[in-house]
Order: C-alpha cells, then sequence, then structure tokens
C-alpha cells in the first residue's frame, strides 16, 4: 500500500459499475493537524456537556494538510454516483466543543468550496469520535443536503449524554450501535440508520440520490 510510504493514513476507492459507483473517501484528520485551540472553558450545565476547544481564525492553520488537500481535489473529479467522506471528528455539528471540523472554519469552509468547485455529487460523511450515535444534516452549505452519520460505541455506552446539536436528525442514541447506509439503485432512494446491536434501526433518515446532485446535473 502506497500509505506504508506516504506522510498520513488517507486512501480513496471506487467500488461497483457505472450507474452504481460508489467513492470511498478516507481522511486522516490527525496526522496533519495543527493544536487545537485549548480554551479551558468549564461545562455549561445549562447547555449540556461542553468541550474545551474554540475555532481557530489563523487561517494559516490546517486540518488536513496541503498535500492531502491536493490529493482530494483530484479525487472528487473522479465520477461516481455515491461519495462516502469518511471523516473521523464529526463534519457538520459544532456546538458541543469537542474535536469537529468546526474547530477549524476555513479548512472546513475550504472542504465545502471544494465540493462545489469540483461539482462532486452524492456527497455523505460518516464519522465517529464522540462516543454516541447521531445524524446531522447541513441544509446550508451545499447546493444539496448534507449528512453526516455519527456512529462511534459499538462496544460502550455513551457518558456523553446532552451535547447540543441543532442539526441533528431526532433524537441521540447513548447505547451500543453501528451506523448503516443502505441504496436502493432501482428506486435511488437512500437510508441512513443508526442500529443497536441487534440490528434494529433506532435514528433514520432518508433522500434520494437525486436530491444530491447540483443544479442542472
Amino acid at each position: 500500500s502506497t500509505r506504508r510510504m506516504t506522510p498520513g493514513i488517507y486512501d480513496a476507492k471506487i467500488f461497483g459499475p457505472t450507474g452504481k459507483r460508489v467513492q470511498f473517501l478516507l481522511l486522516d484528520t490527525r496526522y496533519f493537524r495543527s493544536p487545537l485551540n485549548n480554551t479551558g472553558r468549564p461545562k455549561a450545565p445549562e447547555e449540556g456537556r461542553r468541550g474545551p476547544y474554540s475555532p481557530i481564525q489563523d487561517t494559516d492553520t490546517t486540518l488536513l494538510g496541503e498535500a492531502q488537500w491536493q490529493w482530494l481535489e483530484a479525487q472528487l473529479q473522479k465520477p461516481a454516483e455515491l461519495r462516502i467522506l469518511a471523516t473521523s471528528i464529526q463534519l457538520v455539528a459544532d456546538e458541543h466543543g469537542w474535536e469537529c471540523w468546526a474547530n477549524f472554519p476555513h479548512e472546513r469552509q475550504r472542504l465545502y468550496d471544494l465540493i462545489k468547485k469540483t461539482k462532486a455529487s452524492g456527497m455523505l460523511a460518516i464519522s465517529g469520535d464522540r462516543h454516541r450515535g447521531e445524524i446531522s444534516k447541513d441544509d446550508q452549505s451545499l447546493p444539496y443536503p448534507l449528512f453526516d452519520i455519527t456512529a462511534s460505541g459499538m462496544n460502550i455506552k455513551s457518558r456523553f449524554s446532552n451535547e447540543l446539536n441543532s442539526q441533528r436528525v431526532g433524537a441521540p442514541y447513548l447505547d451500543e450501535h453501528f451506523g448503516a447506509v443502505l441504496v436502493d439503485w432501482k428506486s435511488g432512494n437512500l437510508t441512513l440508520q443508526i442500529r443497536d446491536l441487534k440490528g434494529i434501526p433506532i435514528i433514520k433518515a432518508s433522500t434520494h440520490l437525486d436530491s444530491l446532485k447540483f443544479p442542472n446535473q
């Protein structure tokens, strides 16, 4: 693997025939990351548990590093019907004060601008880190809705009971769980789920592949 010979462990793969292509974009959000802005902010009980990190305004800082950014731009120009952006930290949720893309607002905006520049349709994010299951939805940043499925508690229950997330779909799930993405290529329906360990869907969101496209695509 080239990942043995390059800084970071980012990678990408495309599976499936034309009309059913799924691109997996595996980002490295730790190797190149500039130090976080740790303010030591105390918890605010009336707002739920809040972490110590605040957004960094210095635009010289980075989350992905320039080499990974250039690689990502090239990957987004490849054709695919569905793109799954695997990011270890949450992309959409930005109010809890722990690790997330919003700690580097200029980098998150750069990602959104790059998706627009390349007109990469069919994008959804999968994330972890928060020791909880939830689905977030951003209706503002792209020409189409951006979903972020956070599944991170397959073997332990959450102790983070009330984190802020105004873009959450439904309620969070705090027991052990895993995430699922179901694609019905015939109908174009896309179903996003958080499931308990018995496989029962606890949180669900649905959309259509045609809804994850740029105008006139």
